[in-house]
């Protein structure tokens, strides 16, 4: 018998590669819901083993695991978009939650990000902000008055307005003494 001596077993499965692989392929075809149950079964059973061994992988090729990640979500955007969408709806506080937990934890980098950002983004942040001040200007006037210790009772829409229009004529004067 082949199987008795690893040499001879070695070299009949060796010779007969494809006689196998396609035999095997014809059982699972022919058998597909009692190898799906087994399947289940043996991962039901071994999952600490199986979570290990795919660990492994990850950590022993992490570049080529990436490199198909990235590959999936550029063939897949749309999918992947509504998969983290849908995601983020139903997990809205723990997406929070650990995205608070990075922040904390990544102190350095996150700031070091924020600051890359903003001297990337100058002008466009200039301009995004310009264009919210000037859609909101009573908010950005009643916050004004709030930061210069005015009480919240005293705030009210008229003195808003005064706020509002001493904003734009100090812009106006701005404007003529850089001409």
């Amino acid at each position: 018998m082949p199987h008795k001596d690893p040499e001879v077993r070695k070299a009949y499965l060796e010779a007969n590669k494809e006689k196998l692989a396609a035999s095997q392929k014809a059982y699972r075809e022919a058998n597909r819901e009692k190898v799906l149950a087994q399947r289940k079964v043996y991962r039901e059973a071994n999952k600490e083993k199986l979570a290990a061994s795919q660990k492994a992988h990850r950590e022993a090729n992490k570049e080529k695991v990436a490199a198909r990640a990235k590959a999936y979500q550029e063939a897949n955007k749309e999918k992947v978009a509504t998969y983290q969408k849908a995601y983020y709806e139903a997990n809205k506080e723990k997406v929070a939650a650990w995205a608070k937990a990075h922040r904390e934890a990544n102190k350095e980098k996150v700031a070091a990000r924020a600051k890359a950002y903003y001297e990337a983004n100058k002008e466009k942040l200039a301009e995004s902000q310009k264009a919210y001040r000037e859609a909101n200007k009573e908010k950005t006037a009643t916050y004004s008055l709030r930061r210069y210790g005015f009480p919240e009772q005293y705030i009210t829409p008229e003195l808003v307005e005064a706020k509002v229009f001493s904003i734009l004529i100090k812009r106006e004067l701005k404007k003529e003494v850089q001409l």
